[in-house]
């Protein structure tokens, strides 16, 4: 009888293996295995909720109106001093020159109508402006979130 060479073994060995190894595809109840653990999201039980800052909206807003405040004074050549967020819905604007004071307050009755103009203050020939988010436009934003 001849000896059986290392190469038959080697093969038989992995077909064997390779079997042992896909009996569990077709009968499960066979060979013992382990099930793959699925993740929250693909079992279904993830629900996502986000929360909007309403506050945060607000201050946005008020930044954005400031940068178009400065846009336009600059197109009409309303010349001011300084244009600053006092708070999350305020905006204290100076302007120096008196000729400007009526132009801006046309103006801003015109081109932002979502603003009102609060107190104003005469100093050093510099006229103060506090504007502010009206009520209506704040509602309006937390509506649409």
């Amino acid at each position: 009888m001849r000896p059986v060479p290392w190469k038959i073994i080697i093969v038989l060995s992995a077909i064997i293996i390779s079997a042992i190894l896909v009996i569990p595809t077709f009968s499960p109840d066979i060979w013992p295995y382990k099930k793959i653990n699925l993740g929250l999201d693909l079992q279904g039980g993830m629900h996502l909720m986000m929360e909007v800052d309403i506050d945060k909206a607000v201050e946005n807003r008020t930044d954005r109106l400031i940068t178009e405040l400065r846009e336009e004074l600059k197109n009409k050549r309303i010349k001011y001093k300084s244009v600053s967020k006092k708070n999350i819905r305020n905006i204290v604007l100076k302007i120096q020159n008196p000729e400007n004071y009526e132009k801006f307050s046309d103006f801003a009755k015109k081109n932002f109508g979502e603003l009102s103009i609060g107190n104003t203050s005469l100093e050093n020939n510099v006229k103060t402006f506090s504007l502010s988010l009206r009520d209506e436009e704040q509602k309006e934003i937390k509506n649409l979130l």
